[in-house]
């Protein structure tokens, strides 16, 4: 064998080998590239549900009630009182609804997830559905009381019923942790 036909077979192999790393490297990088996809897609729905979950806890704790002693002052106003705590109900109960779809969506995406997340969502979409009724419930029946101290027992058993609200505060809180849990495994 001469001299350039070493070079040339030297030089087809270099080039053989360039191109088997380079296929290599080609293949790896697309791995690397869908699991940082999957990751961040992971990443973003998680950030989702926690912040869903935080409005949840935010929309429960933003409606407050008339408080009775400016109820109690006010009784030659009560039937714009009470149509002002109809409008409240009614708010709240369209914010609730509104919440409660997203939630639907969310529990959708995340069902392949992990049962503990599903779960979590479980309660917390009963809860949600359970406030919806009772705020149509009680809307209904403010609009029927006739006196201040028919309302007034009623505001005040709205007010306990909504003190209530552990159970909801509780799934909150284990979907935000799920989710944290699930948010974190890809990254560390």
């Amino acid at each position: 064998m001469q001299t350039p036909d070493i070079i040339s077979a030297t030089l087809a192999v270099l080039t053989f080998i360039g191109i088997i790393v380079a296929l290599g490297l080609g293949v790896w990088s697309i791995r690397e590239s869908r699991n940082w996809q999957k990751i961040s897609y992971k990443d973003k729905l998680m950030s989702e549900v926690i912040d869903w979950a935080l409005e949840v806890l935010k929309t429960w704790l933003s409606h407050t009630i008339i408080d009775l002693p400016t109820l109690e002052k006010a009784t030659k106003d009560f039937k714009s009182i009470r149509s002002h705590q109809i409008i409240i109900m009614r708010n709240l109960e369209i914010e609730l609804a509104v919440l409660e779809n997203r939630g639907q969506y969310l529990q959708d995406m995340v069902s392949p997830l992990g049962n503990q997340l599903q779960n979590a969502f479980v309660d917390l979409m009963d809860s949600l559905y359970k406030d919806i009724a009772s705020c149509a419930k009680y809307r209904k029946n403010f609009a029927k009381t006739r006196n201040v101290k028919d309302f007034t027992s009623l505001l005040n058993k709205w007010d306990e019923e909504k003190r209530h609200t552990y159970n909801e505060t509780k799934c909150i809180s284990r979907i935000i942790r799920e989710a944290t849990n699930i948010r974190t495994k890809g990254i560390i």
